[in-house]
């Protein structure tokens, strides 16, 4: 039995040295994975450094942008200067419709002076009419004074009545003083007396009662007098301020025949331009056809302005609507940032993450050397026990000799064996107890559980760094996270026979943490890359409305462009129409010129042939003077008669003959005069007629000239601001083409950025790709450790299950020794 067991051994032994060398090769295999592992840890550092670059590429693309957005913002500060300029022009629209309306009520206003001079007039006429009043109110006079006549004769009768009354009075006290006489021969005629008195003194009372009544009838009289003397007295008054404004009003008169004098001399003079003023009407006609032309055109420019002020809410509009997109983008370029900062918080943890990585390499590589350095102790512990069992089979063969052959002496020296102390039985027990305390300290210290878990959390780190990795690439992701189930799948896989093997039992809620945090892993990035992939689309479909934008932005500059071109041909029409009528004012001024100068001329002919007609008449009286000295003559003198009669014959002769010619060239004279009378007559009718016709021109030429100067006035500003206006249209539009520029190399550079985006997500999708096949090997070398742990689990398991039968045979026989 003992060369059984020694065979046993011995084959065991070729079996541990058999397990050692696999062990060696495990160990030598575990040396290349980790020297595999060093190269992956240098790869993945590169491409940490790849993605580093990129990150600093990321930043550099941030910053273009956030030099875009600048200059986008500085294009929304020339925008809004140039709604700016708009309000401005649009201000200016509304003075020069103030500066319209002002000349409609300057007509107005002309209208109203007209009104006023029709009032003024028909005052006039309120004036005559009162005057007709003031004679009406002197009549009035007349007839009080008649009846104040009246009524003095009335109280005069009132007088002569109150004097009949006294004699009255007087004739009574007589008629008394007859009857006291006669008292005594009358007493029967007392009563009647004393009634005739009683009636006599009620016709006495009622005499006075009238008397009286007269008497306030007459202080009545005479207050109605004294209120008439003093409405009498306003009259007169009143009659005087109403002659004086007659004064003034004959004095207004008197200016107004004066003006209307001097307006007929003027009226004369203008009798000859009434022609040509016909000609000038006609010409006014076609200039005021040229005005209704301009004012069509300002309407249509108005029209246009309009237009143009729509355009400009539109595009304030669009300007709104690009200060929107531009806030939505800045909003998204906050997000980016916050990504960006998540990148790089990814990227440090990554960092952290490949340096526990690296620590926990540095850890497994030292349990390997711990383990190597077990696997030698228990190899040297193997060999100890091979020794010990060979001496302990020596001694039990020896005792087992002792006892066949004394099974007293046998008896009694096991019971000095269990009563002494043997030295080596009890080292080589201890031995085997420290030994066997070893190993099960070895089998606590394997600790399965925790290696699973840092199992579970290396992969898991795994999983977040890659997909971290393979965030922006939507078919890496796909490829990785198929991979990923893949990995998981063979993981718990072989998961779930680690712990069948090492029978460990497993938590389900673990698991399916494990199972949630992987899915999460999964899809969530498929989300963020579905996010990604939607701002890009916003992102193209903003670009195209910017350069829809753009597109209308050149469109409307344009237009802009025509409107100015044609508005400036309206401005020069209107210059030149401007000028005709200022050479046809300077003609017609020629023309009034001639015309004063021709009226003159005439003046002086009229005074010319009234000067003659003077001295022919002197020379007539001369004539008559010298016949009257000639008969004079002829009646003194008494020598020479015949001689004398015969000189006066023919003296008589000649005068007749002057006197003939006189008289025909008087009546020549007369007749001229009567011709220039005549003529005079109706030149003063014509002058007159021409002096009105002439006023009426003069204000409606003064009229237009007041209308031409404030046009000119107002088409002068107009020009200067619409000279001004163009000039700041040609600087915006030299603004927007420069704008236009930037937004086209704008649009450039982002075209590049999106190319450059493009190709680092190909490098990526090329990073992902290294890193999938990384992954692969990664996971084929997980796979042969994982194998080559389960091998040695099994040997180890092997190994225990030996040591345990060779502890249970050496139980069996140390109970055997001590039963025997």
């Amino acid at each position: 039995e003992a060369n059984a067991e020694l065979k046993k051994i011995k084959t065991s032994k070729e079996r541990n040295a058999s397990e050692s060398d696999a062990l060696k090769e495990m160990v030598e295999d575990l040396t290349e994975g980790k020297i595999a592992m060093t190269s992956k840890n240098e790869s993945l550092q590169r491409q940490l450094k790849v993605s580093t670059s990129e990150v600093d590429s990321l930043r550099a693309a941030e910053e273009e942008l956030l030099m875009k957005i600048r200059s986008l913002q500085s294009e929304n500060t020339a925008l809004v200067k140039e709604k700016q300029d708009f309000h401005a022009l649009s201000s200016e629209k509304d003075k020069l419709e103030e500066r319209i309306e002002s000349l409609e009520a300057q007509n107005t206003q002309i209208d109203v002076l007209k009104k006023k001079i029709k009032t003024l007039l028909e005052e006039k006429t309120n004036l005559e009419e009162k005057l007709v009043k003031g004679s009406k109110i002197a009549n009035e006079l007349s007839t009080l004074k008649q009846e104040k006549m009246a009524s003095d004769i009335i109280v005069k009768e009132v007088k002569m009545q109150n004097k009949s009354l006294e004699e009255r009075l007087k004739q009574f006290g007589e008629v008394k003083r007859h009857n006291e006489e006669m008292k005594s021969k009358m007493k029967e005629m007392e009563n009647l007396i004393e009634e005739f008195s009683n009636d006599k003194t009620k016709n006495d009372q009622m005499q006075i009662k009238e008397l009286d009544d007269s008497k306030t009838r007459i202080q009545e009289l005479d207050n109605k007098l004294i209120e008439r003397g003093n409405n009498l007295e306003i009259l007169k008054t009143e009659l005087s301020k109403v002659g004086e404004e007659r004064d003034n009003l004959s004095k207004e008169l008197t200016d107004v025949e004066n003006r209307f004098k001097i307006i007929e001399e003027e009226k004369s003079k203008l009798d000859m331009q009434i022609q040509e003023l016909d000609d000038s009407k006609s010409r006014i006609q076609e200039l005021d056809n040229e005005l209704i032309e301009g004012e069509n055109n300002l309407e249509i420019l108005k029209t246009e302005l309009s237009k143009v002020g729509e355009e400009r809410d539109n595009l304030s509009k669009d300007l709104t609507d690009v200060n929107n997109r531009f806030k939505i983008i800045e909003e998204e370029k906050s997000k980016l940032d916050m990504q960006i900062s998540k990148i790089t918080t990814e990227n440090e943890n990554r960092l952290r993450l490949m340096q526990e990585e690296k620590d926990n390499v540095g850890i497994v590589a030292n349990e390997m050397n711990t383990l190597k350095t077990q696997n030698k102790d228990l190899l040297l512990m193997v060999s100890t026990l091979e020794e010990e069992s060979k001496i302990a089979i020596n001694d039990v063969c020896d005792l087992i000799h002792l006892c066949r052959r004394v099974f007293p002496s046998f008896v009694s020296q096991v019971n000095e064996i269990e009563n002494k102390d043997n030295p080596n039985l009890s080292s080589h027990l201890n031995s085997l107890k420290e030994s066997f305390n070893i190993i099960s300290e070895k089998t606590d210290n394997l600790d399965f559980d925790k290696r699973l878990h840092n199992v579970e959390k290396f992969l898991d780190n795994f999983m977040e760094k890659y997909a971290k990795i393979f965030v922006d690439d939507k078919v890496s992701l796909e490829d990785t996270s198929l991979a990923v189930k893949n990995i998981i799948t063979s993981v718990s896989e072989i998961f779930n026979e680690i712990s069948s093997l090492l029978n460990i039992e497993i938590s389900g809620t673990f698991f399916q943490k494990l199972q949630d945090t992987c899915d999460n892993l999964i899809t969530i990035p498929s989300k963020y890359v579905e996010k990604v992939q939607k701002q890009i689309d916003d992102n193209s479909l903003e670009k195209t409305a910017i350069s829809e934008n753009v597109s209308s932005l050149t469109s409307e500059v344009s237009q802009l462009r025509i409107t100015i071109q044609e508005k400036s041909d309206a401005l020069k029409v209107s210059i030149e129409n401007c000028d005709k009528y200022q050479k046809e004012k300077e003609s017609l001024e020629t023309m009034n010129t001639t015309k004063e100068s021709f009226i003159t001329e005439l003046k002086e002919k009229n005074e010319s042939l009234e000067k003659e007609l003077n001295c022919e008449s002197e020379k007539k009286k001369c004539a008559e003077e010298h016949v009257k000295s000639l008969e004079s003559q002829i009646t003194s003198g008494d020598c020479k008669q015949d001689e004398i009669i015969n000189n006066l014959r023919q003296e008589a002769a000649t005068l007749k003959a002057i006197k003939e010619e006189s008289n025909d060239t008087l009546k020549q004279l007369q007749e001229e005069v009567t011709s220039l009378k005549k003529d005079k007559d109706e030149a003063n009718v014509i002058h007159k007629q021409m002096q009105s016709e002439l006023a009426c021109e003069k204000g409606r030429l003064a009229h237009i000239e007041s209308e031409l100067k404030s046009e000119n006035l107002s088409l002068s500003d107009t020009i200067e601001n619409m000279k001004s206006q163009q000039v700041e249209i040609q600087e915006k539009c030299s603004t927007l083409e420069s704008q236009l520029e930037d937004l086209n190399g704008a649009l450039e550079r982002s075209q590049e950025a999106v190319e450059m985006y493009q190709q680092e997500s190909q490098a990526l999708n090329l990073a992902s790709e290294a890193c999938e096949n990384s992954l692969k090997e990664s996971e084929g070398k997980r796979s042969k450790l994982e194998a080559s742990l389960q091998e040695s689990s099994s040997h180890c398991e092997e190994l225990l299950t030996e040591l345990n039968q060779m502890n249970q045979l050496i139980r069996e026989r140390g109970e055997r020794i001590s039963r025997s």
